[in-house]
């Protein structure tokens, strides 16, 4: 990639940019395409997702050290090209896949195609496509071996999900960021 290139990429990253209440609401739809319902399952992961996005790519637009984070990057989930892949290919993932890809919750998603035709770029820029894949990645990384029930859609609203997430500071760094990431489990308390 040329210098030119890279300048212009960074510069159009920066210009992207989504406030905090976009990516609220981008959350809550995502949890709403799930049929995730019960109470405190609902306010838990979106207690969660909404920590995540702080360290991944919130700021504080006037630059105030330690203020409020009241904006956000493009993709403010940071969403890798493995979590996409595990969403639309894991077989782990089939039936949430088919939940979604056949309309089953309340408020089912409007996408024209299936989860396994979004393409990686069109779901980092689309901000509840993004909120979407962030909590299905959520959803099949707390369940590496289908013991805690996140990945079968018909136990969405039966699993404890705040006993599954345990320490949300904890859970980020070793199983969303992982140590492929740069963040650090301190940087996460901090922020939030």
């Amino acid at each position: 990639m040329s210098l030119r290139s890279l300048i212009r990429e960074n510069i159009f990253l920066l210009l992207e940019k989504h406030t905090h209440d976009e990516v609220v609401k981008s959350i809550k739809r995502a949890l709403e395409i799930c049929d995730i319902t019960n109470k405190n399952n609902n306010k838990t992961l979106l207690d969660f997702m909404e920590a995540i996005s702080i360290p991944e790519s919130g700021y504080n637009s006037k630059g105030i050290p330690g203020g409020e984070f009241d904006m956000h990057y493009k993709n403010p989930f940071q969403l890798t090209e493995d979590g996409i892949w595990a969403a639309q290919n894991s077989a782990a993932m089939e039936e949430w896949r088919n939940f979604i890809d056949n309309k089953k919750g309340l408020n089912p998603s409007n996408l024209s195609g299936k989860i396994k035709d979004q393409g990686f770029d069109e779901i980092k820029s689309n901000i509840n496509l993004g909120a979407l894949f962030a909590l299905l990645e959520i959803l099949f990384k707390f369940d590496p071996n289908s013991s805690t029930g996140t990945r079968d859609p018909k136990k969405r609203n039966t699993v404890i999900f705040k006993s599954i997430i345990g320490d949300p500071g904890s859970a980020w760094k070793e199983k969303y960021n992982t140590s492929a990431g740069a963040g650090k489990k301190s940087d996460f308390d901090s922020k939030n």
